[in-house]
């Protein structure tokens, strides 16, 4: 468990490797962060355009799923993953000051999920508390337990949407060679 201090500590550092990531092309190593963030862990990296009267706009996304460094190194790399994030518009370096930064903890390892019906699926998955990743071939597809929640997906839907996000069709879930994980975050915002 990463304490609310560190996980603040995580997002400035979020804000300022995208900051010198899109000034100068370079990032540097993490150093004299909290003793906690040495756990080894994967992080995602999510920033979003603060809109006047709106809800925020997802402007880049990125992460770093290998859990073989520290949560303070695999911040530096989802963050510096979010600057080459295409699917919303490159993001610039002036937008940065109307953004605001989440930080996603893994709490562990995903647990791979196993299963051959919906329904099997459904009493280990629960929806908008896990989230999900699935593996097939070198494709990769992740949800993150708050999309889940604030599309009011079903378990099914879900698998659904994460099978359309890992480049295969919505019922690539039922493909035998296909692997599901779930797993569960901290979350730290701005």
């Amino acid at each position: 468990m990463i304490s609310d201090s560190s996980g603040q500590y995580l997002v400035r550092a979020a804000r300022a490797v995208m900051q010198e990531y899109l000034r100068h092309n370079k990032i540097s190593n993490p150093e004299n962060y909290p003793p906690d963030l040495n756990e080894l862990g994967g992080v995602v990296v999510e920033v979003y355009k603060k809109l006047p009267g709106m809800q925020k706009e997802i402007r880049a996304s990125g992460a770093d799923l290998n859990f073989n460094k520290s949560v303070a190194h695999a911040c530096a790399e989802a963050a510096r993953a979010a600057c080459g994030d295409k699917r919303f518009g490159t993001i610039e370096l002036q937008e940065l000051p109307v953004t605001s930064f989440h930080v996603h903890v893994f709490d562990g390892q995903p647990r791979q999920v196993m299963g051959k019906t919906i329904t099997d699926y459904g009493r280990i998955i629960t929806a908008g508390r896990d989230g999900l990743i699935m593996r097939k071939g070198a494709s990769t597809g992740i949800l993150m337990p708050h999309l889940i929640l604030q599309n009011k997906w079903s378990v099914k839907e879900a698998l659904e949407n994460l099978s359309l996000k890992t480049g295969l069709d919505k019922d690539g879930w039922t493909n035998p060679s296909a692997r599901i994980f779930s797993f569960r975050t901290q979350i730290f915002k701005e």
